[in-house]
């Protein structure tokens, strides 16, 4: 089995100092998530054969370790269905408040209404860069997001950005909505552990939009074809076993 095993401790703390937490995920990922004290030894001379920190250059905390011990386990949450097909849907365009969130989605958009000239779009702009964390902001989302057939949440360009957006396209799942993130092409860990983290199998797609770009010439020649493809079949590829509502018990 593949543990992973994520130091939650502040980007303050720098390398080589040990977080307060640490968080174990075992190889199906979204089967469970294990929240404890840190063990008391996960410091080897050389990380075993597929330890991995999810937490670097930010801490050195690298190791296999027993997941036996009492913990509280996250309970699972199904997606919501896939729509059919985009043509004609009302196609939410989530922006997390990054600078390339805006040119990222514009260019989707167009992208999107070249092939599906039915479909019509709904914006939501964050008010403040990761304002998700407000609560009535989360009630916002929800809302917003029943109004939509479905959505696109971006961008997820480093950690905490990454973070909050699993928290966008969460929010966006909770309204009955299915949802995909779109991430720089580096932060893919960090969305699969958050999306962990709150429970869900949450999708996404990877872009090769860099942090921080917001040259909308730049970002046009960098949303392909090929990346449109990837973010429709996250919107319409039906769910999966684990990403459906588990079978109620006869």
């Amino acid at each position: 089995m593949l543990l992973l095993m994520h130091c939650a401790g502040s980007m303050t703390e720098g390398p080589g100092k040990r977080p307060s937490t640490c968080m174990l995920y075992s190889e199906d990922i979204f089967s469970t998530v294990r929240e404890g004290p840190r063990p008391r030894s996960i410091h080897p001379p050389l990380p075993p054969p597929k330890a991995i920190c999810l937490a670097r250059p930010f801490c050195v905390c690298m190791g296999l370790i027993d997941p036996g011990v009492e913990t509280e386990e996250t309970e699972r949450q199904p997606l919501s269905p896939r729509v059919e097909s985009l043509d004609g849907a009302t196609i939410g365009l989530y922006d997390n408040g990054k600078p390339a969130a805006e040119p990222l989605l514009t260019a989707v958009q167009e992208k999107l209404e070249a092939r599906y000239p039915g479909a019509e779009f709904e914006w939501y702009h964050v008010p403040f860069l990761n304002d998700i964390k407000d609560e009535d902001v989360q009630a916002d989302v929800v809302e917003w997001a029943k109004g939509v057939d479905t959505a696109i949440g971006a961008i997820g360009d480093c950690g905490s950005c990454t973070k909050f957006l699993a928290w966008g396209v969460e929010k966006i799942e909770d309204a009955g909505t299915p949802g995909v993130g779109l991430l720089d092409e580096g932060f893919e860990l960090d969305y699969q552990s958050n999306a962990i983290e709150r429970g869900r199998p949450l999708r996404y797609e990877t872009t090769p939009v860099r942090c921080e770009t917001t040259d909308l010439e730049r970002v046009r020649e960098e949303v392909t074809d090929e990346v449109v493809d990837g973010i429709v079949d996250e919107l319409v590829r039906p769910l999966s076993e684990k990403e459906r509502p588990e079978p109620v018990a006869q």
